[in-house]
């Protein structure tokens, strides 16, 4: 039996835990990381490397996890609704979207097919894991944030020029006639 020291290269991953080099990337790209977890770098740029311990600790959690959803009758994205897939759901596990509007807010897709919410020719539909989905609403919400508050600010500023001009009179127009009192 190889020592959990010995490090493996991404491409032998393939073999040992059937995740291909991309969704090793992937899965580190996600927050929190999943595991298989490489080795740390000493310098940026470095080749990635994981430990044969590593690599041993990941089979045992996703068998564990097999067992465990096996006894509950659970498997990943048995979601009965999309609410169900908010609170139970895990940052990989997957729900149909639809991505409407033009800043592309994700909505339930299902929502769109019992008419709650109208999608037109331009929109489009896709599978979202849950981390996609949160990144993905949270940018819209912010823009559509500082968008109302654009527009907040432009009001306040119109307001305080109206205010001016009650206040002050009208601009002062060059050319006009000089008047003797």
């Amino acid at each position: 039996m190889l020592s959990d020291d010995v490090l493996v290269l991404p491409e032998q991953m393939i073999i040992v835990t059937g995740f291909s080099v991309h969704q090793l990337k992937d899965r580190m790209r996600t927050r929190p990381p999943k595991p298989p977890l490489p080795e740390p770098r000493e310098k940026p740029g470095q080749s990635v490397w994981y430990s044969m311990g590593a690599v041993r600790r990941y089979r045992q959690w996703a068998a564990e996890e097999q067992r465990i959803n096996q006894a509950t009758g659970r498997r990943r994205g048995d979601f009965s609704t999309f609410a169900d897939w908010l609170n139970r759901g895990r940052t990989g596990d997957k729900w149909p979207m639809a991505l409407v509007g033009k800043r592309q807010r994700p909505v339930d897709f299902w929502a769109t097919l019992r008419g709650e919410v109208k999608m037109s020719r331009t929109d489009t539909c896709a599978w979202l894991t849950l981390g996609d989905y949160l990144e993905r609403r949270l940018a819209f919400t912010q823009v559509e944030e500082e968008a109302r508050l654009r527009k907040i600010r432009k009001a306040e500023a119109d307001g305080r020029a109206a205010r001016a001009l009650a206040v002050d009179g009208p601009p002062f127009r060059a050319g006009g006639r000089k008047h003797n009192t």
